[in-house]
């Protein structure tokens, strides 16, 4: 509290903020479609469906209210307690407009007292993940503005006074935002600058909040922050190998790095016993990584790649200081390492990270999935009046479907399609991942919303075709809902090519393009699909194949919302030799690992395996007996609301009941499995009906996403009607101007 009343400081000011656009609102096209008269027995079933998914909340949020209240989560089968998103309450404030939607009056006036006790500065983390605090604080905290009768000023007051505070991890020296952000350093003498391999989705999908913010308090300054990393990430685009598309990882820091500074370390030893020793030091500690990334690549952990200087030191234990991302740290032990930060000799924007260019992912799913999504949305917020997000959008969603988007290979012939992932090596050798997550399943409702204002009926077409996938892989497991991941064959095999910068389409005989096209169906594709099943039905043990690794949420195959990675607070050396500094840092990784450890214990079974990822081949058959070859590599599902959403969109945007049905299926299968006796829990194996397996894990966006989208799909659609409001990514509508 004493270092919060220091002066706050900018160190690097801007000179000519970015004004929002002047111009009033176009006309853009009508985004919800018509919804013809119900009859009584219609009215009925909707009416019921809509108080069962009431209920559901209520029980959630009674739960919450009775074991957690004022922390961030609950643990819903132990009714103990979580605070890894900054302990302010992330579950009440997350479902603010919830309880505004829903009528639960009584429970907003609650939650509007404890809004009263918030104070940002004081936090269960030693810094903030900015990407988190954005969409489910500052986001739930100006849709609840937008939605109160009477604007209450509570809302706008605590949005304000946090997004005040963000404003803090921007001011680097190239304006893009420090990501684990601990405030306390605005008021030091510290300089910061962003980290060279970074989440794209984490610094790309901060757009819609402050702009809407920027819209409501008329401050440039919000705007002006996202609208620069939109600006850099246009400039950047120009630079990809997949044009329309980035890497998942990218360097934000703004540092360019000279090539010798590790060449003059090295040479500044004295003697020649002294240099070979290093050497050999260096050739060891090289030796050590690659085993370790090959280990860490066989148990399916991100390994993210060390700093790329490395500077040996000179005292007497020689030890080479290295940068270790928050997936490395349980081996921190075994290396003898220390946090460096390599000098800045100029200042840049955004690149790609040296750290993964012999490996380089595309996705529009987990780690990237929000940056596209926001395109279209900060159209539509900002009116219309900035074509370059429009540019953006089409840019994207046409590179998407030519290098992502693939219609697998299934028995029952299914029209839908997924969106997998490219991967490129260093040559530009391209291989295509055909995985599919359910943090994915949100594409479906970006490519219908952009069908609509932008009136491209093909569009609607292929955003169908996405939802109903996430569709069917929810009706292919035991449990009736989908997992955390899977693998699906596709039609057929794809050559490898060459991936130059300036191909947009990577090849025009790849075989993702031909899911696209319905005229093209394999002839042999029952005995293709046989063939596939036997395969893998081969490979399975006698019981389901455990990872013995704890699933590590940021990593590249699960979700990126998750507890801080410290590692993004990087204090440059030019700026700030500051030991405190380097000590919080390391703080700040300790903490947030146990911080993630804690949130993986999961009480459902206990035992020591009762941290590893379901793994399991669903070739036995679904709900309604399907023979399919499809294998799951995380059996989780841990409540998330992306196929809701899509689901809820395509209703809206077509009219047509089909889909409250189909949403009403995926909710009821949820209900009857993840419900306990406090409130609903996240389960480990989506595939294993005879005996659930619960996480003891209930993340705020069950409140906030899940059970929203679930009430909206079967409320009337004049409530939130999506052409008076845009949806950030945590479900929060904001009023569109």
């Amino acid at each position: 509290e004493e270092v919060f009343n220091h002066p706050k400081k900018v160190n690097f000011p801007i000179s000519d903020a970015i004004k929002l656009p002047e111009e009033p609102p176009i006309a853009l096209a009508k985004v919800q479609g018509s919804f013809g008269e119900e009859t009584a027995e219609q009215h009925a079933e909707r009416e019921a469906r809509l108080v069962a998914v009431k209920e559901a909340f209520n029980h959630s949020w009674s739960g919450y209210k009775k074991y957690a209240w004022g922390h961030d989560e609950v643990r819903p089968v132990s009714g103990k307690y979580s605070d890894s998103f900054g302990g302010w309450g992330a579950s009440i404030v997350d479902a603010l407009d919830t309880l505004i939607i829903m009528g639960f009056d009584e429970e907003l006036k609650d939650a509007k007292a404890f809004l009263e006790t918030i104070d940002f500065r004081k936090m269960s983390l030693p810094s903030i993940p900015v990407f988190e605090t954005n969409i489910r604080y500052l986001g739930g905290l100006i849709s609840a503005y937008d939605l109160s009768p009477n604007k209450d000023r509570i809302f706008l007051t605590k949005a304000v006074e946090l997004a005040n505070i963000l404003l803090g991890a921007f001011d680097t020296p190239n304006g893009l935002p420090v990501l684990f952000y601990d405030p306390k350093l605005a008021h030091s003498d510290i300089k910061l600058r962003a980290g060279a391999f970074q989440i794209l989705a984490q610094f790309g999908s901060l757009s819609l909040e402050f702009t809407r913010l920027a819209q409501i308090t008329g401050n440039d300054t919000f705007y002006s922050a996202i609208q620069h990393i939109t600006d850099l990430l246009e400039e950047s685009e120009r630079e990809s190998p997949i044009r329309g598309l980035w890497p998942l990882r990218m360097d934000i820091s703004g540092c360019e790095v000279a090539n010798t500074i590790k060449d003059k370390a090295m040479s500044t030893s004295t003697g020649t016993r002294n240099s070979v020793r290093q050497q050999q030091q260096q050739t060891s500690q090289d030796v050590n990584m690659q085993q370790l990334q090959k280990r860490d690549s066989q148990v399916g952990i991100d390994y993210d790649a060390v700093n790329s200087q490395i500077v040996p030191s000179t005292d007497s234990t020689e030890r080479a200081k290295l940068v270790l991302s928050k997936s490395d740290a349980f081996i921190r032990s075994a290396l003898d390492f220390k946090p460096v930060s390599p000098s800045c000799v100029a200042v840049k924007g955004l690149t790609e990270s040296d750290r993964q260019r012999s490996s380089r992912r595309f996705s529009a799913g987990a780690l990237g999935d929000s940056t596209y999504e926001y395109f279209i949305k900060e159209y539509l917020l900002l009116g219309g009046t900035v074509e370059q997000y429009k540019r953006l959008h089409l840019m994207s969603i046409e590179s998407i479907k030519n290098n992502l988007i693939y219609r697998p290979m299934v028995k029952d012939q299914a029209d839908i399609l997924f969106s997998g992932n490219v991967i490129l090596d260093a040559s530009g050798q391209r291989k295509f991942d055909p995985e599919m997550t359910h943090l994915t399943c949100y594409i479906g409702g970006m490519y219908a919303l952009g069908a609509k204002v932008l009136e491209r009926p093909d569009d609607l077409v292929t955003a169908q075709k996405l939802a109903d996938g996430c569709y069917w892989a929810y009706n292919q497991t035991r449990t009736g809902i989908m997992p955390e991941n899977f693998h699906v064959r596709e039609f057929s095999i794809r050559s490898e090519s060459v991936v130059t910068k300036d191909d947009v389409v990577v090849d025009s005989t790849d075989a993702h393009k031909v899911p696209l096209d319905d005229k093209v169906v394999p002839k042999d594709l029952d005995k293709q699909t046989e063939e596939s099943s036997a395969m893998i039905e081969n490979q399975k043990e006698t019981k389901p194949n455990k990872i013995n690794s704890e699933p590590i949420m940021g990593a590249d195959t699960g979700s990126y919302k998750s507890s801080a990675n410290p590692n993004d607070l990087n204090i440059d050396r030019d700026f700030e030799k500051d030991t405190k500094a380097t000590v919080d840092g390391d703080l700040a990784q300790e903490k947030a690992i146990n911080n993630d450890k804690d949130e993986k214990e999961f009480s459902g079974t206990g035992g020591s395996d009762s941290d590893t990822i379901s793994k399991t081949s669903l070739t036995e058959g679904g709900v309604g007996g399907v023979d399919m070859s499809f294998t799951s590599q995380d059996g989780r599902y841990l409540l998330r609301p992306e196929a809701l959403e899509s689901i809820f969109i395509m209703y809206r945007v077509t009219g047509d009941k089909k889909w409250q049905d189909k949403g009403w299926e995926m909710f009821s299968a949820i209900n009857k499995f993840c419900r306990t006796e406090i409130a609903y829990s996240a389960i480990r194996d989506v595939t294993n009906s005879e005996h659930i397996e619960y996480l003891d894990q209930m993340e705020s966006f069950w409140m906030a996403e899940t059970l929203k989208y679930a009430y909206l799909l079967f409320a009337d659609p004049s409530i939130i009607s999506l052409d008076d409001y845009v949806f950030n990514t945590e479900a929060h509508p904001f009023l569109r101007p």
